[in-house]
């Protein structure tokens, strides 16, 4: 098994964050959210397959980088809804959703990874 770059992975997951940013500042509201949400979810897919594709094994690479968003999303808000909502809301309150999530985001990940791989394969 490849040493997974985790700096990268954290990086990538990180940045998938826009998401719930957008939702967090208003912009999905004011601009429209199944639209902005799909939009946000698509240029951050680019990102990932672009970037993972010069990985050793972007399949990898991109289901921890699933895997790592869905943890630091659950993270996001069970810091921030105490703070805009006065008590403590979202996946953290539920195993259930949190493996929902992270099962969501993994899925992601992996189907990002396996188009990385396939134009890695195209490219070589």
């Amino acid at each position: 098994m490849n040493k997974q770059n985790w700096t990268l992975i954290l990086g990538l997951g990180a940045l998938a964050l826009i998401r719930p940013f957008f939702s967090i500042v208003g912009i999905s509201e004011l601009l429209g959210k199944p639209m902005v949400s799909i939009g946000a979810t698509i240029l951050i897919t680019v990102i990932w397959v672009l970037v993972a594709q010069k990985t050793a094994d972007p399949i990898i690479t991109l289901g921890a980088t699933g895997v790592t968003y869905g943890v630091l999303a659950i993270l996001l808000s069970a810091v921030l809804s105490p703070m805009l909502l006065g008590q403590v809301q979202g996946p953290i309150l539920s195993i259930y959703s949190i493996i929902s999530v992270l099962m969501t985001n993994l899925i992601w990940g992996l189907v990002a990874g396996i188009i990385a791989k396939i134009l890695q394969s195209i490219r070589r």
